[in-house]
């Protein structure tokens, strides 16, 4: 079925609701260049330290490696797959993540799901993604063309030009090793902005959603902002979530509360992993 921006509903988008565009959204994502905190240097290593003594106390020295990702961290999410198949909901999403990054690389497409698919197509690990997309029957592969065109106009009619200077980066993997190795901490953004500095916060993380927002998000990019704080030593300035179906945007400014916050739910998911390896 196609996907329609009032079809959301009411109690996640109210019908007043006007979707930030232009200059009012790229100011939701800078927020106040005065409040940005100076770098504590020891920051990055207090909260390794605190999970590297989590590792120690929770995992036997024989368990085998132990790989932590938001989906660790948020384990209420409906499951990608349903009976071993990538459901509907997931490929869609990843076809509007992918355009989207090459929207803010190339510029606007007159065939956006054709640019995403040469995009799987070219990246060996996503095969099996590539393959469900061809296995889909012509309707849902109808509808998901429909859906990515749309959330490609939704974006496209909203999102203001980033300045090279700021240096947009997209679909950023980090991972940061624990324990020598035995825990492993993966994160992605799907954008990152500014440029990186070692006296002030300056990275601005966004993740983007082809559905209505959920509160839930939030601790997965806070995962997120704690593996960037311990992959470079520096804590980004701002978190960002957008979704290309509603133009929502929720965005928060990094904090120490929020990071130590993001320990106490990886240790508790490294607590669940090591239970099951008992």
């Amino acid at each position: 079925m196609l996907l329609v921006e009032n079809s959301v509903h009411r109690k996640t988008t109210s019908q007043a609701f006007v979707p930030l565009s232009g200059a009012a959204l790229l100011s939701e994502l800078r927020g106040s260049t005065t409040l940005r905190n100076h770098t504590d240097l020891g920051l990055a290593g207090g909260l390794r330290s605190w999970l590297e003594d989590a590792c120690h106390e929770l995992l036997p020295d024989n368990a085998p490696l132990q790989v932590i990702t938001k989906a660790s961290i948020v384990r209420s999410h409906l499951p990608i797959e349903r009976e071993g198949v990538l459901t509907f909901e997931f490929l869609r999403g990843v076809l509007v993540s992918s355009v989207f990054r090459l929207h803010l690389q190339l510029g606007p497409s007159d065939t956006p799901f054709l640019d995403a698919m040469s995009a799987l197509e070219a990246d060996v690990r996503q095969g099996g993604i590539v393959a469900a997309i061809r296995a889909l029957s012509p309707g849902d592969l109808a509808d998901l063309q429909r859906d990515v065109h749309l959330h490609a106009k939704n974006f496209g009619d909203r999102w203001p030009l980033l300045q090279a200077a700021w240096l947009p980066r997209t679909g950023i993997g980090m991972s940061v090793p624990l324990a020598g190795g035995r825990v492993v901490l993966r994160g992605w953004a799907d954008v990152m902005i500014g440029a990186p500095r070692h006296d002030v916060a300056s990275v601005c993380l966004v993740s983007i959603r082809s559905t209505p927002l959920h509160p839930l998000q939030r601790e997965e990019l806070h995962f997120t902002a704690l593996v960037e704080t311990l992959r470079s030593g520096i804590p980004p300035f701002r978190l960002a979530s957008y979704s290309t179906l509603t133009g929502e945007i929720a965005a928060e400014p990094v904090t120490d509360e929020l990071l130590k916050g993001a320990v106490h739910k990886t240790i508790a998911a490294l607590k669940h992993l090591g239970s099951a390896t008992k």
